[in-house]
């Protein structure tokens, strides 16, 4: 008899993800813990089963006080409700455990577990991809030195990528949508 392992789905990691407390490496450490169970997923009735796993034993209280109160179906029914906005929206939710989630990003410490994607999820795993970030408060030089690495990055066909914060991140997505509108346009 083999036991039956599974991991946590988006819904799940999405939930997890709305819990004060609980951030990226929590979430690794969960995933892995419950890969070694036979759960479906985590709820109030199999919280603590998970917990004795590795490290999870100091994340023990946000999800006792979670699980254990009224919390836990405020934030069932939240996550529905953001879930469907997303989708009317167009965007696509990745979780770490998806297949389509890019293979090089989850070798990163404390990679995101969830990615939003709005457009070509092919392009996650595919060439070369480049992270472009800086600060949120930025100077007119930093804005000019970003748009023109990125139309380079752009015109050698990477990928650029980016959590979407304000400032050059901002800045960064801005300039691949106008490199490649005009690339487009132009051939």
């Amino acid at each position: 008899y083999l036991k039956e392992t599974i991991s946590l789905n988006k819904k799940d990691i999405y939930l997890l993800t709305r819990i004060k407390g609980i951030g990226p490496k929590a979430i690794s450490l969960i995933v892995e813990a419950l890969s070694n169970t036979s759960h479906e997923n985590i709820n109030p009735s199999n919280y603590e089963e998970i917990l004795p796993f590795k490290d999870i034993k100091r994340y023990q209280k946000p999800l006792i006080e979670t699980f254990s109160s009224d919390k836990y179906n405020q934030l069932k029914e939240d996550r529905e409700n953001e879930l469907e906005f997303l989708d009317q929206s167009g965007i696509e939710l990745i979780s770490i455990v998806d297949s389509s989630y890019p293979e090089l990003l989850k070798h990163i410490k404390d990679a995101p577990p969830l990615l939003y994607l709005k457009g070509n999820s092919s392009l996650l795993n595919q060439g070369i991809g480049c992270a472009v970030v800086g600060s949120r408060e930025h100077t007119d030089r930093g804005k000019v030195i970003t748009e023109k690495t990125v139309d380079f990055l752009c015109q050698q066909n990477y990928t650029i990528v980016s959590g979407l914060a304000r400032g050059i991140d901002s800045i960064a997505h801005h300039q691949t949508l106008i490199t490649s509108s005009s690339e487009y346009k132009t051939g």
